[in-house]
């Protein structure tokens, strides 16, 4: 494809490992432009495009983001990089770019290497993948090089990597860690909140109760539930040293969305005794296992409410947050925010608990006030005209998937459950489940918001998706 003069692309990109192979970032500039020059094309400064400090494990840098921008656009027809490795050290990511992305908008060429992926240049092709793939098995030989490092001083007891050293701890001067007297008792005062009692408390309720006394977080803002959990169950507390438990995630290479780490799995080396414990094995066993025996009690009343629950996985807060069931003194029944209420940091509107049978009978008059035509009555008959295999009206259908705020199209045609909500009669003998699945198909959004106070009322807001 012919090349416009005056439309070629210059990437640059230096890492901190590459500090002494001589590829800085004024050599690698200073080179591209004079190939550029040498072929008679121009240097155009807004096209130049510099990553620094980005390793090339993987495509998501920001220069390089907007080069692929820029060759979506027809900008660019040729990009010109010092060396072929510049682009990606990863044979997939480079092919997967080159030859896959930029085919047929652009080419390729590398200053310092005898590489064009123009058509009519075979040589330049074939070197082109050859390189690709010595740059990926450099790339592994350094991450296996850096892996072996990490796992032996895990293993000889020092605290590997420059991450953080845990909350409660501190780095000695040979890379141990060592106990870090200032924050170590809030650490022991965690793990005591948590047996303390049959049950013990949770982290939600730990977090608001240091918050309460003005003690800082590890990273001195407020406590949330999450930094407690992840105290609760950190070995190293017991005197273990884990390492390796965080894994790259491959998807991250192509997908800026992706986490760009994993956790899970088995860890590549745990070192039993190498770090001054902060409690005893007994009280951190002790303390998973109520974790364990919460959340599973956690899940079955989750459940049940939800059994319960008309507005479970329909009604949300202002700030976005599902409403979730919960009962309070004498089973009197409520929703609540649960972003507002299970964070130590609340949700941003300041919501009050709202009682169910009050938003309930507040939804369900409003569905029937809204659905109550003749026309749709007349579709009632033919509703309950088909059984379930238990008895009893039919039960609405799946919520259809939705793409964004549009609902999926369906090829088949659906009962008229806007007539069902309309006949009294037919939506009390629905059960819970069933009347809830009405509402979905009814609803496109719910909110309800019901302000701190005395007397008062629930605000309700409705966005519904059948037409009237």
């Amino acid at each position: 494809m012919p090349v416009r003069p005056d439309a070629v692309a210059i990437y640059i990109r230096w890492s901190t490992d590459e500090q002494t192979d001589g590829t800085t970032l004024q050599t690698q500039r200073e080179r591209c432009s004079l190939y550029l020059l040498s072929q008679g094309w121009q240097v155009n400064e807004d096209l130049i495009f510099i990553d620094e400090g980005f390793s090339g494990g993987n495509l998501n840098r920001p220069a390089l983001t907007r080069l692929r921008a820029a060759v979506a656009e027809e900008l660019v027809d040729c990009v010109v990089t010092y060396s072929m490795d510049r682009l990606s050290r990863s044979v997939a990511d480079t092919v997967q770019l080159v030859q896959g992305e930029w085919a047929g908008k652009c080419v390729y060429r590398s200053a310092s290497q005898p590489i064009s992926t123009e058509d009519g240049n075979p040589t330049g092709q074939l070197i082109f993948n050859i390189l690709a793939s010595f740059a990926e098995f450099e790339r592994a030989l350094i991450r296996e090089r850096t892996h072996s490092g990490l796992v032996r001083r895990a293993r000889q007891g020092m605290y590997p990597g420059t991450r953080v050293p845990p909350f409660g701890y501190r780095r000695d001067g040979k890379g141990r860690l060592a106990i870090d007297v200032a924050t170590a008792d809030v650490v022991r005062r965690i793990f005591a909140m948590a047996v303390e009692g049959p049950a013990g408390q949770g982290p939600t309720r730990i977090a608001r109760a240091l918050m309460a006394e003005g003690i800082p977080a590890p990273t001195g803002g407020a406590w949330w539930a999450h930094q407690i959990r992840a105290i609760l169950t950190n070995p190293v507390y017991r005197g273990d040293l884990v390492y390796g438990r965080r894994r790259v995630n491959p998807a991250a290479r192509r997908n800026p969305a992706a986490p760009r780490r994993l956790t899970g799995g088995k860890p590549l080396a745990v070192v039993a005794g190498a770090v001054p414990p902060l409690v005893d094995r007994d009280r951190w066993e002790q303390a998973q296992q109520l974790f364990a025996d919460r959340a599973a009690a956690r899940t079955r009343e989750g459940l049940q409410a939800k059994n319960r629950s008309l507005l479970a996985g329909i009604a949300r807060c202002r700030c976005g947050g599902p409403l979730s069931l919960f009962y309070g003194r004498g089973g009197q029944r409520y929703y609540r925010c649960s972003r507002h209420f299970l964070s130590a940091g609340g949700c941003g509107a300041d919501p009050g608990v709202i009682r169910a049978d009050e938003a309930e009978s507040a939804v369900v008059l409003a569905v029937r006030e809204r659905f109550a035509t003749e026309g749709l009555r007349q579709a009632v008959a033919a509703i309950a005209a088909a059984p379930r295999a238990a008895g009893g009206p039919a039960a609405p259908p799946a919520r259809p998937r939705r793409s964004g705020k549009r609902m999926a199209e369906s090829t088949t045609p659906q009962p008229d459950w806007a007539a069902a909500a309309a006949r009294v009669d037919l939506w009390q003998s629905l059960d819970v489940a069933a009347q809830r699945q009405v509402l979905h198909g009814l609803l496109r959004r719910l909110i309800i918001y019901k302000p701190k106070g005395a007397g008062a009322k629930p605000e309700i807001d409705f966005e519904w998706e059948a037409p009237v």
